[in-house]
């Protein structure tokens, strides 16, 4: 009974106006604990590095196995700025996810944004999470961000998210940490993630036959045929769709009022 909180951590506070749940690992022991006076729920094997992390001391309320916040409801703090979480609402929960969160690092509560990284992406699909990313290609947010609309991801949106988080007085921590980030091998600039619109290739439909013809061919060395079989068989639907402006346009139309799709196969057949 009471008020508490679940103290979670990122490292991309861009994305959490993309919020839409919170993942614990289910065979974990959690804890609630008083820190001064917040009532924070954070992973018993994280309590120490979050104390010192937050240089306050703790007393340990109760604990219990994440299984047990499985399906508990929370309010995101950014839906007054994102009126577009309002809608997201009845998805606001906790979810479990023994692959996605560890205890290695953070407070053992990850922040699920699925329209920004695979693996958010994935467990979104999972679960029937919707896919919400409100963030354009020109790396700026949309009028989906609220608030934030146009501001530049990530620089200025981690100022804008973080400040707006500190005057709510949720914000416990800030900090930098040195870590790995993909950058772009072309232009060196950072690369951000977002879900968009592609086509795929579906791989799955022509599996089976593309493996048995790969069985047809004489390898050399022939250890390679089964290094290939291997390949195939762990093919995922291939995204044949790219943003890139020396690409090659994909020779398909679609109407926008009815949604009727024409491919066009040669030249003689766009010329007609």
């Amino acid at each position: 009974d009471g008020e508490y909180s679940l103290l979670i951590w990122t490292t991309t506070p861009w994305t959490l106006p993309s919020n839409i749940a919170i993942a614990v690992n289910p065979k974990e022991l959690y804890v609630l604990a008083k820190f001064g006076s917040n009532n924070l729920i954070v992973a018993k094997k994280r309590l120490d590095d979050v104390v010192a992390m937050l240089n306050e001391s703790a007393i340990a309320i109760e604990e219990f196995y994440g299984s047990e916040l499985e399906g508990m409801e929370y309010a995101n703090p950014l839906e007054q700025f994102v009126p577009k979480q309002k809608e997201l609402r009845k998805y606001h929960k906790v979810v479990a996810s023994g692959e996605l969160v560890t205890m290695d690092d953070g407070t053992g509560l990850v922040h699920i944004a699925p329209g920004h990284g695979l693996d958010d992406y994935n467990l979104g699909k999972k679960l029937g999470l919707p896919i919400f990313s409100p963030v354009a290609g020109n790396a700026e947010y949309t009028e989906d961000a609220g608030k934030y609309v146009h501001l530049k991801v990530p620089e200025e949106a981690n100022k804008a998210v973080m400040d707006d988080l500190k005057s709510l007085g949720v914000l416990l921590y800030k900090g930098s940490i040195t870590h790995s980030y993909p950058h772009c091998w072309r232009c060196d600039s950072k690369l951000i993630f977002i879900a968009t619109p592609q086509w795929f290739f579906n791989v799955a439909k022509v599996k089976s036959k593309v493996l048995s013809e790969n069985g047809k061919v004489i390898w050399h060395p022939k250890e390679a045929q089964q290094w290939q079989a291997d390949v195939l068989r762990n093919s995922p639907d291939w995204c044949i769709s790219r943003q890139r402006y020396w690409g090659i346009p994909i020779p398909i139309w679609e109407c926008e009022k009815c949604g009727e799709i024409k491919v066009i196969g040669s030249l003689e057949e766009l010329a007609s």
